[in-house]
Formats: C-alpha cells, sequence, structure tokens
C-alpha cells in the first residue's frame, strides 16, 4: 500500500505518527520513503523538534524504511522519551537508510548538535545529501574545529555523500570527513556547493579515501583563479584518487552574479590534467556560461588535449549554458571542440538546465 510513494508528515505531528504506527498492524510496516516537514526556521512559531529519541521510535515503527527526507525541521540533540509507551529500542539503537536527505534544518542555537545525534542513530546510511543548513556561519575557530569533530564522531560508514551548502558549513563537512573513522567506506563524493569553498580540505580528505574513490564531482564555479595552478593542484590532489572511474565538473562564471576571476579554463585544464589516467571511464563537463570556452578552438582546446591522454576514457557528456540570445549553433560548435577526445570516446553534448 504504502510501498511505492513517500508519506509526507509535517514536523508537528511527528509523534501522533509515531503513535499511530505503533498502534496500525497494516500499512505503515510497509513504507519505504518518509519526509518530514517543517516550517523555514524564520517563519516557525513554536517549533516542535525532531530528536534523536524521535527518530528511533520513528525508524523502529519502520522496519522496511530505505529513504528519510528531512526538510526544514528543528533538528535537537535531547533524547527525552518521546511519548508514555517507547518503544523497546533505546536511543542507542542503529538503524540503516538506503537515503537520507537532510535540508534547510536546524537553527542558530542547536548548531550542528541536532544532526550529529540524528547521524548518531544509523549504522550505515547508502546516500547522505547535506544541503542548505539554517544555522549561523559566523564561527570561531575553535566553533568550526568542535562542529566538524562532532560531526566526525557520529558519522556512520556511508558510501556517498552529495554536499550542497554555503562557504563555512561545506568546510566544515570536508574536515569532518576527513577525520571521520567510518570514512574509508565512501566511494562517491559530490561537493555542489556554488561557493567558494576550500580546496586544500578537499585535499586533505582525498589523501585518506582517494584511492577507494569512484565517483567524484566537484562544483569549481566559484572557486577563484590561483596564483600559482601548480601549487593548487597539488593542494585540491585529485593525484590521490588513483581509482576513479567518474568526474563531473561545474565550471564557469555565476550568470546570476556576472562575477570575474572565477577559475580560468586555462587552470582547469592543468586540474584536468592532474587526474590519474588510468580508471577513468566518464567525465561530465557542465558549463554554466560558455564565456569559458571563448578562447577554445577545434585545433586550441587545452581540455580537449588532456583528456586525450586518458586511456579508459570511454564517454565525456558536455552540458553547456547557451546565452540568453542563443541559437542552436552555439551547441553544435561546442560540438566541434573535442576532436582528440572522440578518437577514443564518445562525446555527448547537451543543454544545461538552471
Amino acid at each position: 500500500m504504502f510501498s511505492g510513494i513517500e508519506v509526507q508528515v509535517v514536523e508537528s505531528r511527528a509523534h501522533a505518527f509515531v503513535a499511530y504506527a505503533r498502534s496500525c498492524r497494516l500499512g505503515p510496516q510497509y513504507i519505504r520513503r518518509i519526509a518530514l516537514n517543517g516550517e523555514p526556521v524564520q517563519h516557525g512559531p513554536k517549533r516542535v523538534p525532531v530528536t534523536q529519541a524521535l527518530l528511533v521510535d520513528l525508524l523502529a515503527c519502520l522496519p522496511r524504511l530505505e529513504s528519510l527526507h528531512l526538510s526544514s525541521v528543528l533538528l535537537e540533540d535531547g533524547e527525552g522519551a518521546v511519548s508514555a509507551t517507547p518503544a523497546h529500542p533505546t536511543p542507542t539503537s542503529r538503524f540503516e537508510l538506503k537515503k537520507l536527505h537532510v535540508s534547510h534544518c536546524g537553527d542558530a542555537n542547536s548548531g550542528l548538535s541536532g544532526l550529529a545525534a540524528c547521524l548518531g542513530v544509523l549504522a550505515h546510511i547508502g546516500e547522505l545529501h547535506l544541503h542548505w543548513m539554517d544555522i549561523h556561519t559566523d564561527l570561531e575557530d575553535q566553533e568550526f574545529d568542535d562542529f566538524a569533530a562532532e560531526l566526525a564522531r557520529a558519522l556512520p560508514p556511508v558510501d556517498a555523500v552529495v554536499v550542497n551548502d554555503g562557504p563555512t558549513l561545506t568546510d566544515v563537512y570536508l574536515q569532518a570527513l576527513a577525520v571521520a573513522p567510518t570514512v574509508q567506506c565512501l566511494r562517491s563524493l559530490v561537493v555542489r556547493s556554488r561557493c567558494s569553498w576550500s580546496h586544500d580540505r578537499l585535499g586533505v580528505l582525498l589523501a585518506r579515501i582517494g584511492g577507494g574513490l569512484r565517483v567524484l564531482g566537484l562544483d569549481l564555479s566559484q572557486v577563484r583563479e590561483p596564483q600559482d595552478i601548480a601549487v593548487f593542484c597539488t593542494e585540491l590532489n585529485l593525484a590521490a584518487c588513483t581509482q576513479i572511474e567518474e568526474i563531473s565538473v561545474w565550471l564557469g562564471l555565476n550568470p546570476d552574479l556576472a562575477e570575474f576571476g572565477d577559475l580560468s579554463y586555462a587552470s582547469f585544464a592543468h586540474v584536468v590534467a592532474s587526474v590519474p589516467p588510468a580508471a577513468l571511464r566518464r567525465v561530465t563537463l557542465c558549463l554554466t556560461s560558455l564565456i569559458v570556452l571563448a578562447n577554445a578552438t577545434r585545433e586550441d582546446n587545452m581540455v580537449d588535449a588532456a583528456l586525450a591522454r586518458f586511456p579508459a576514457l570511454r564517454e565525456l557528456v558536455v552540458r553547456a549554458m547557451p546565452s540568453p540570445w542563443w541559437h542552436p549553433s552555439e551547441l553544435d560548435i561546442v560540438r566541434t571542440l573535442w576532436p582528440l577526445t572522440e578518437q577514443h570516446a564518445r562525446v555527448i553534448v547537451q543543454e544545461l538546465e538552471e
């Protein structure tokens, strides 16, 4: 009955839903996907927090649950009883999820403790998505380190992580992953944060997991042009990804801000060349502006030359966002820019959707 749909539960009714799931003998035990939704923090009157104890009770009632989406809820690390008739598992119980998506959660007071408490009840996560946590990001150095250490201690083994946040929290996540005892299980990492995050923190993380990583995605669209590209590539440390099979990169000027000084196409070619060539089979290049390719020609395309040295490469996908006054011929021009890559790999050019 519930296996094919995502059940939506409002934050304020979460306790009532748990009580219903305990008492109902047919239905809830077949739920595979559930979303707990709340009001955005700035609009919420009196919030009903989602605590570690509530999550334990919820997961205990839904034995087939695979996907949990926490959206705009107030995560807290309190462990008080959820009801007068608690479920048998204790707050130290461990559950598994194929997917956990956390977006717009927390507040300025709770910091990341609520997220850590949420992670702490899980024994394994297939995919972990961290998206725009609604907490203050003006952190002192000690607060930054404390948050990262707290997340690192709570993080269970995770197969894939997707980060899409502001610069401070993106850096917190990268540092937490770099010191987490369980991070060696990570096989896929996507940093989709469209901001100037710290590439050297990613380099420290890749030094630990690079040999086991198979999929890597990086949004470099707001990474600034380095003074020394050789030093930048050393700190980014893609050279540690010796078994990487698939890389996706977002590159280009932000069309909304039209800022200059972003990572240049020439520097990006050096980044590509720093990737170990042995195992790479697929590259996806997302261009948020065709300005990136302004100086590239069929005869002189530095990224095409860099990709030509990957013997295992089988597919290059170029997704380009045309100009507002674009003509279909713009994508046709992009298709002509990869003659060396086309000699051993399929080249696909598509329009990039916003």
